[in-house]
């Protein structure tokens, strides 16, 4: 009995230890693939910094993780009190933006790339800014690319363009009407001219007719 439970610990211990192997390697594996999101993270972020336009990185809990310069230029933060905090926090809440919400909370979670998401925000800073977002789930590092492009003087550039354009159209119709009042009062003016004319030479059938009759009784006499 003795050797029997002896031989069930060394079986407990052979047990314990093959566990023990076992999570030792599944520690290294995860230390390995935590490992592997940090270096693509710092990837990530490295070509961040290269983006020209404002391009902010987000955890899963819509935390930053980092911004590119050009962010932090553009509406005018810095890194201290961006890095870690909730996006809807950030610049005293002002980007606590219903349409943002609607992007990262109910769009982007059904389609992982999301592109020309026009949004428009009047900032504290900075003013009112017609902005397209763009968006980039990525599932294997568990973060979110947000690139915004601000395009406010492309679109008062475009609505000038548009009401020349529709100034212009407004022009020719008046033109059209006028060229037609033209036509129309030269139609009317010359019905009037044949009448007239047709009055004169009937006159003037009417003069010869007489003077012909004339002639003919004084042949007869």
């Amino acid at each position: 009995q003795k050797d029997k439970t002896k031989e069930e610990f060394i079986e407990e211990i052979r047990l314990l230890q093959k566990r023990i192997a076992e999570l030792v390697i599944v520690d290294a594996e995860r230390k390995k693939a935590e490992q592997i999101v940090k270096e693509m993270r710092d990837y990530a972020e490295n070509i961040v910094e290269t983006i020209r336009e404002p391009l902010i990185v987000l955890d899963d809990t819509l935390k930053v993780i980092s911004a590119n310069k050009s962010f932090y230029q553009t509406f005018k933060v810095n890194p201290e009190e961006t890095k870690g905090r909730f996006i809807y926090d950030l610049g005293n809440r002002q980007w606590d933006i219903p349409k943002l919400r609607k992007l990262l909370e109910e769009i982007l979670p059904k389609n992982s790339v999301f592109e020309n998401y026009e949004m428009e925000h009047d900032f504290e800073t900075i003013g009112p800014k017609t902005m397209l977002l763009n968006a980039r789930r990525l599932e294997s590092m568990q973060m979110t690319l947000l690139a915004i492009e601000d395009v406010t003087e492309r679109k008062k550039a475009e609505q000038i363009v548009k009401e020349m354009q529709e100034k212009m159209i407004r022009s020719e119709k008046l033109a059209t009407l006028g060229k037609l009042a033209g036509i129309v009062g030269h139609e009317l003016r010359n019905p009037l001219g044949v009448i007239r004319n047709s009055v004169y030479f009937l006159k003037l059938k009417l003069v010869s007719a007489m003077q012909d009759e004339r002639i003919k009784r004084h042949l007869d006499i």
